[in-house]
């Protein structure tokens, strides 16, 4: 089962640093999970949240400002500041899941940026609808793609799209639903925890072998250390 660091894997360093996605990936992890957004000049910014008063203690979009000013902009737990999409790649950090953000008409733009880097081939792209795999099959079929879905009930339209990866979040996530994504010869991925009192990234010894026992092929945690299998 691949291991996916979650936000960069945010267990010893912060969220969605290039640092933080280093450290996973010295330790086993199979996979960088990392969000996508754009500035307001229009260039990918490395960033969960809409607003950034979370970790950055303002309280302004991510689309209010320029790349320069995201990069400049210090984090308020850490001696650390935003990162562009660039500064991952400038890194070398491989492979990366791409949780876009923001799809529709920017999905080609980011195909693009990623065939100009050379990283066609070091990239899984993540979007949240069927219309969204769509683009994503249309404009780059070798890309592969995993389905971020918002509701469980769009599995089947995605995987009719093209999508090679389901994403499940834990508390959707039973044999039958396993079986119907196994069942189109697509692979299924949980999105730990977030349920049962959890935080995302967070998840039991308990339901991590039920994974393995029913075949999940992937599971996006934190710590990948605690969840590193063989």
């Amino acid at each position: 089962m691949r291991i996916i660091a979650h936000r960069s894997g945010p267990s010893v360093l912060p969220e969605q640093t290039v640092d933080s996605a280093k450290l996973a990936l010295e330790n086993g992890a199979d996979m960088v999970e990392i969000d996508l957004r754009f500035t307001k000049d229009k260039k990918i910014a490395v960033s969960h949240d809409e607003n950034l008063q979370r970790l950055f203690s303002k309280d302004i979009k991510l689309s209010d400002l320029t790349l320069d000013e995201y990069k400049n902009l210090k984090r308020s737990d850490c001696d650390y500041c935003g990162h562009s999409f660039e500064d991952y790649i400038s890194a070398g950090v491989a492979p990366l899941l791409l949780h876009i953000k923001e799809g529709g008409e920017n999905i080609p733009e980011i195909i693009g940026y990623i065939a100009s880097k050379g990283y066609t081939d070091k990239v899984v792209l993540g979007v949240h609808s069927p219309e969204d795999v769509k683009i994503a099959k249309q404009t780059d079929a070798r890309i592969p793609v995993l389905a971020f879905m918002k509701r469980k009930e769009m599995m089947r339209d995605c995987i009719n799209e093209g999508a090679e990866y389901i994403r499940l979040w834990q508390k959707w996530t039973d044999r039958e639903s396993i079986d119907f994504v196994h069942s189109f010869g697509r692979e299924v991925w949980i999105m730990a925890g977030h349920c049962d009192g959890l935080e995302a990234g967070i998840t039991t010894k308990e339901f991590l072998d039920f994974c393995n026992e029913s075949g999940v092929e992937g599971i996006l945690v934190n710590n990948v250390l605690n969840y590193t299998t063989d």
